[in-house]
């Protein structure tokens, strides 16, 4: 029995960027930063909760 040929889907690079993709990836991007952001501050006002012998 003979394989048929499927058809290959085109790579990446010919795909137009679109504005919702370029958002979709800006928005992941900015949750991201925003946790990390979120983490440190997190981390510092529990340094600052456990007293001035913790940061020497």
């Amino acid at each position: 029995m003979p394989v048929k040929q499927r058809p290959v889907s085109p790579h990446l690079q010919i795909y137009r960027p679109q504005l919702p993709s370029f958002l979709s990836i800006l928005h992941r991007a900015t949750g991201l930063f925003l946790v990390l952001g979120l983490m440190v501050i997190c981390i510092w006002l529990i340094c600052v909760a456990l007293g001035e012998d913790y940061f020497q």
